[in-house]
């Protein structure tokens, strides 16, 4: 698939824009001077010279051959960095011209050279700091509340992306450590778990995380969860075949009825032990809960077989500590499955 970025709106100005700029400021050779949209006229490209001529060279001293070999190399050497300073220049104009949209080649059909053209684009195309401000202030408020339906890695690298041009921006949306607490609030769909152990540990750090850093860890933890599901899914295959686990019981769904990629006995939401100290509830993940339990009665009978499992094996353990004979406890509650 095709990486290249096209020139279409002012929402492409800016990745756009910046690989023109880096094409003129690369190692063959550093062209930028001839083509900032951003100088008040345009420069002059240098011309191609007419080589030095030395009649008679025959008849030269010795010192005056000297001197006409040094400015004949001078020459070359200038004749060498134009050749390729009209080459790289080329090149970004063909650039250009097969990367700006069909419906914006209007604005550059009528100019032969790279700085008018860009001048032109900048013109009808490059946002104003306020225009930028909007759209990436839009952008990270769509961010901040993770869909279903987003692609993990796209959402996280849009969520990079974003960021750092909010920061760019100085918007206060990103200010502080705003950004990091907002990140780890929006994937809690995506990984509860992970989303409040490192609240818990944000609450306790002397060092708040930059939210770069804290993206690349979710990211490799999203990597290693899947690569230990498929391993896990790959052990498992005959089992879930037959609708069955390995140990003989019926099979759940995947994810859990919080809308979460985890076991239900990892779940804050069902299981009350767990829960950190400071752990609060959102209220919509917990509508959607009782919702989907009172729309299916298996589902919740199942939930709450967990729930009690769960209970009576706390207690269990509890009373085990405390010395007291586990035997005095509960009758074990029916066990469906691991969850």
């Amino acid at each position: 698939m095709s990486t290249t970025t096209i020139l279409d709106d002012l929402t492409d100005w800016e990745p756009w824009f910046f690989i023109v700029k880096s094409m003129a400021t690369g190692s063959r050779s550093d062209v930028w001077k001839y083509i900032d949209p951003g100088l008040p006229a345009e420069p002059a490209i240098p011309e191609l010279e007419d080589q030095p001529n030395a009649d008679g060279y025959g008849t030269l001293s010795a010192d005056d051959k000297e001197a006409f070999k040094f400015t004949y190399q001078l020459w070359k050497d200038r004749m060498t960095l134009t050749t390729k300073t009209r080459e790289v220049l080329a090149s970004i104009q063909t650039h250009i011209t097969k990367t700006v949209s069909t419906l914006n080649i209007i604005y550059i059909h009528d100019y032969t050279t790279v700085w008018r053209m860009l001048v032109a684009l900048k013109k009808r195309l490059a946002p104003t700091i306020r225009a930028r401000e909007l759209v990436v202030m839009n952008q990270y408020t769509k961010l901040k509340l993770y869909h279903k339906r987003d692609e993990p890695e796209q959402w996280l690298r849009l969520w990079e992306k974003t960021y750092s041009e909010a920061k760019k921006l100085n918007l206060p949306d990103v200010a502080n450590d705003r950004a990091t607490y907002d990140f780890l609030q929006a994937i809690y769909p995506l990984d509860a778990t992970f989303a409040s152990a490192n609240e818990v540990h944000i609450s306790k750090a002397k060092e708040i995380p930059n939210v770069l850093d804290l993206i690349e860890e979710f990211r490799n933890h999203l990597r290693l969860h899947d690569a230990t599901t498929k391993w896990a899914d790959s052990h498992s295959a005959f089992a879930t075949l037959r609708g069955e686990r390995q140990d003989g019981t019926q099979s759940q769904s995947p994810g859990c009825v919080c809308g979460a990629d985890h076991r239900w006995r990892r779940c804050f939401y069902l299981i009350e032990s767990i829960r950190p100290a400071n752990w609060k509830e959102d209220e919509g993940i917990r509508k959607k809960i009782d919702e989907k339990l009172a729309s299916d009665p298996k589902l919740k009978k199942a939930v709450e077989e967990k729930i009690s499992w769960m209970k009576w094996k706390a207690e269990k353990e509890n009373t085990k500590t405390d010395g007291t004979s586990a035997t005095t406890q509960a009758t074990n509650p029916k066990k469906l499955g691991t969850f």
